[in-house]
């Protein structure tokens, strides 16, 4: 007589490391101090400015600003955890940002993000962008505008904006984990997540500028955290870690992905 086993649903849901995931090209870390430098290049202590956020993906995506006038701040006392302080109330030549000495480009792809906008009043800021212009960008829109989430793909000749202007939830205002992910679908196929829960609309279905309608055709760039490509638009808030799979990964290595990250950021 053969017996079958059930499939253990714990073991299935239980967390996983993000560096066991095919496709990751980029991970900030604020817990893990060593990767983050001030300017004489000595590991950061409480307060400092940070000159350079270094990536743990292996890729060597790691993100420098040398302007001590615009670097951001790294904070150890918050009780869930370290994150990194962009103030984003400096003048235009002075607002926090780091930039990428690579470009990182992908057409399907998973973003998580750690944001924490708990000392800030967002209105309409990016957090992640192309420098140089405002090709590829993603902000966070919120205040005189719908709340929602912008994302925009324009390779020079197509342009993509895409709105999430119907999210199931506002964008949370303290510590969250924002989960974005693209795959090669030719409607629906941009989904966002707060803490691991789904909060996209899909029976919106404008046409123009919805985020659930995107082409895919155009790779989504970026090589800035903090501010957008034209020094407008900035963010204003911390960032506690961001990871970027150049694939869209299915749903329960997302799930997994997001129980490790959310564990390691007090969320």
């Amino acid at each position: 007589m053969r017996m079958s086993l059930k499939p253990n649903t714990n073991q299935l849901n239980r967390a996983i490391n993000v560096d066991s995931v095919a496709g990751l090209k980029l991970w900030l870390l604020s817990t893990d101090v060593n990767q983050l430098r001030e300017a004489d290049n000595s590991t950061v202590e409480n307060t400092d400015l940070v000159k350079q956020w270094s990536d743990l993906s292996g890729e060597n995506n790691n993100f420098i600003q040398a302007s001590s006038n615009r670097q951001p701040r790294y904070i150890n006392t918050d009780p869930k955890g370290p994150l990194l302080v962009f103030d984003g109330n400096e003048t235009v030549s002075g607002t926090d940002r780091m930039s990428c000495s690579s470009t990182i480009t992908a057409g399907d792809f998973t973003l998580f993000s750690v944001l924490d906008l708990s000392n800030s009043s967002p209105q309409d800021e990016m957090f992640i962008s192309e420098l140089g212009n405002t090709n590829s960008r993603i902000s966070l829109m919120q205040g005189g505008d719908a709340d929602r989430i912008q994302i925009r793909f324009d390779d020079g000749v197509t342009e993509e904006i895409c709105d999430l202007e119907d999210l199931s939830q506002n964008i949370p205002t303290d510590r969250f984990l924002l989960t974005i992910r693209r795959d090669s679908s030719t409607q629906n196929n941009i989904h966002v997540k707060f803490n691991g829960v789904d909060v996209t609309d899909l029976s919106d279905i404008d046409t123009g500028t919805d985020a659930n309608n995107d082409s895919a055709g155009i790779d989504f760039v970026f090589d800035t955290i903090g501010v957008g490509g034209a020094n407008s638009l900035e963010y204003q808030g911390a960032i506690c870690e961001i990871v970027f799979y150049s694939v869209a990964l299915g749903d329960l290595t997302v799930s997994r992905l997001e129980k490790d990250i959310m564990s390691r950021n007090g969320i």
